[in-house]
């Protein structure tokens, strides 16, 4: 039996095996405790860092449809008006200086239609110059509705809009809105679209709509389309 001082030394020695092994399985505990935080931290910064939106990989992506491109207008050309505003004499005024081939008639009656391969309709209402036709607004309205249903589907069918939309009327809305379903092509001035009511139109429906800043670059416009040359992009 060992005592003294050799005896106080291996019990001391004892304690601090004691003391390292107890420290080492604190270590081990605290390790295992920790690692199911960790892995559970690591999960939710991943799932924090993808898209949550995102589509599978072999799902397949969707596109927009491009608007169609402006279609060829052939002569001879119909030009008429739907509300008997100035637009209507205006593009007869164009297309005289241009020596384009065309007829002008304001009171186009279905009748005529199959003789033209293109048809340009100026929409725009004249209180006065309705009242000098001896129209009133509804007759107006069933008289270019008439028309719009008789247009043979060989005819390219174009609406222009000249005229100010600040001063526009409840009669030039409405054929605004008459028209437009039935246009292969849209031309309009910035002024004539100030509220984007004809541009968003032809967004929705994928229809061309050439927009110029002023009358007389829409003349230009149109000696580019009676020359027979292609139309500029919209």
């Amino acid at each position: 039996m060992r005592t003294g001082a050799a005896c106080l030394f291996s019990r001391r020695k004892n304690d601090m095996k004691r003391w390292i092994a107890a420290a080492l399985a604190l270590m081990l505990c605290a390790g295992c405790a920790a690692a199911p935080e960790s892995a559970a931290a690591s999960s939710i910064s991943v799932s924090q860092s993808e898209p949550e939106n995102s589509p599978a990989p072999d799902q397949p992506q969707t596109s927009i449809p491009a608007p169609a491109e402006p279609p060829a207008l052939s002569e001879p050309m119909l030009v008429t008006s739907f509300g008997q505003s100035i637009d209507g004499l205006l593009v007869r005024e164009m297309l005289t200086d241009l020596g384009a081939v065309f007829t002008y008639e304001p009171m186009a009656s279905p009748e005529i239609l199959p003789d033209y391969p293109t048809v340009i309709l100026a929409v725009g209402a004249s209180a006065k110059a309705l009242d000098a036709s001896g129209l009133n607004s509804a007759e107006e309205y069933d008289r270019a509705e008439q028309l719009l249903c008789a247009v043979p589907d060989s005819c390219t069918v174009v609406m222009i809009r000249l005229g100010d939309s600040a001063n526009q009327d409840s009669l030039t809305s409405d054929l605004i809105q008459l028209t437009l379903p039935y246009a292969d092509l849209i031309l309009a001035t910035e002024s004539g679209d100030r509220s984007g009511t004809i541009a968003q139109y032809a967004a929705e429906h994928k229809l061309p709509c050439l927009t110029r800043g002023t009358v007389r670059e829409m003349k230009e416009l149109l000696g580019e389309m009676s020359d027979s040359k292609p139309l500029p992009p919209a």
